[in-house]
């Protein structure tokens, strides 16, 4: 003989009122498509630039990363995060497009990501989270390209290339003053055809007072010891006395 059974009734489980019951920190709606809906973050140029060559070096979403961060990261370590920034007025551009009328019109273009976040995420703490991945995959990413950066770089680049060229003329230069310059002579001056030689002047003959005072006046600031282009105590004494042996030889005739 068949036996009947009868099976107690299982009540249906309630929702809270309102049906959101707290997940993860944050309100999560039961039975509704909790997924977000994408909305578009706006940030600058350069820091959108970065977070997309990591996502796509690394196969992931922005929206993945916001997500790890979001759950992964307190709110006091979200916190001590700079955001990198609102878009400024060199990055957003302006274009023209084709409207469906066949018409053109000028359309300003701001840099964002459009992800899916909740609304309850401010945009800042979004590209906070996205500054908080870069940071942990490496401070290299961090350097974002803005207008900015790259005009200070290229600024830097051009005054070390020109300081770099001014070191070569420099060099240059003091290799031929060099060439040029007297060698000390062993013993010291001791005739006033070598003094003539030593103040540059082919012969001891013909000169006047003026001319070697003159010409003294403009090789001393090269060999003195402490100033001169050309530092020399040895050139600097030679140069003195071949002044004064070349000064007398002079007034004597």
């Amino acid at each position: 003989m068949a036996v009947q059974m009868t099976l107690p009734l299982v009540p249906a489980i309630s929702e809270p009122a309102g049906g959101a019951e707290p997940v993860g920190g944050r309100a999560l709606t039961v039975g509704a498509d909790v997924r977000p809906r994408a909305r578009a973050i706006p940030m600058r140029r350069g820091f959108r630039d970065a977070v997309e060559h990591h996502c796509h070096r690394r196969a992931v979403s922005p929206d993945a990363l916001v997500a790890a961060v979001l759950a992964l990261a307190t709110p006091a370590q979200l916190a001590t995060v700079a955001d990198p920034g609102a878009p400024q007025g060199e990055d957003i551009t302006v274009v023209w497009r084709r409207t469906r009328t066949g018409g053109m019109r000028r359309v300003r273009e701001v840099p964002s990501l459009r992800l899916r976040v909740g609304p309850d995420v401010a945009p800042e703490d979004v590209r906070r989270c996205l500054a908080f991945a870069l940071s942990m995959a490496g401070t290299d990413l961090l350097r974002f390209a803005t207008r900015e950066v790259r005009a200070a770089e290229a600024t830097a680049a051009a005054a070390a290339a020109q300081q770099e060229a001014l070191q070569a003329a420099r060099d240059a230069a003091m290799a031929a003053l060099e060439r040029l310059a007297f060698k000390p002579l062993d013993g010291g001056i001791r005739t006033p055809a070598q003094a003539a030689r030593i103040l540059g002047f082919l012969s001891e003959f013909g000169c006047t007072p003026d001319q070697v005072t003159r010409r003294f006046r403009e090789l001393a600031p090269v060999f003195h010891p402490d100033t001169g282009l050309l530092a020399c105590p040895d050139r600097m004494r030679q140069l003195i006395e071949a002044r004064r042996m070349l000064l007398d030889f002079v007034r004597a005739g």
